[in-house]
């Protein structure tokens, strides 16, 4: 590429700001995963969401 001075093109991520903040929960499970019924309680894990606070 620098042979024929070629340049790569970087994307850069877009961030969509709507000026309303997130809402906060509350942690209603507390680490309490066991259950009676089956599929009473499904979890999952967002291991990066951008916020500010």
């Amino acid at each position: 590429m620098q042979k024929n001075q070629w340049q790569c093109r970087v994307k850069v991520k877009k961030r969509k700001k709507n000026g309303q903040p997130y809402a906060v929960v509350d942690n209603i499970l507390d680490q309490n995963f066991k259950s009676d019924r089956l599929l009473e309680k499904l979890v999952t894990d967002i291991t990066y969401l951008p916020y500010e606070q």
